[in-house]
């Protein structure tokens, strides 16, 4: 799940795959960081810990 908090410009991701060794990603501040994470999280995190390429 991303999370973005546009107030306080800041953003996560959790992930909730059983067996995952990596649950949270971030958080990452900052309005370009977060562009940058939003675009990339899912893929980089699916490839790196689930062995999936987006």
């Amino acid at each position: 799940m991303l999370v973005i908090d546009t107030e306080n410009v800041r953003a996560r991701y959790e992930c909730y795959r059983p067996g995952c060794s990596q649950r949270r990603e971030g958080p990452v501040f900052g309005s370009a960081s977060v562009q940058a994470f939003v675009a990339e999280i899912k893929g980089q995190h699916l490839a790196a810990y689930h062995g999936e390429k987006r």
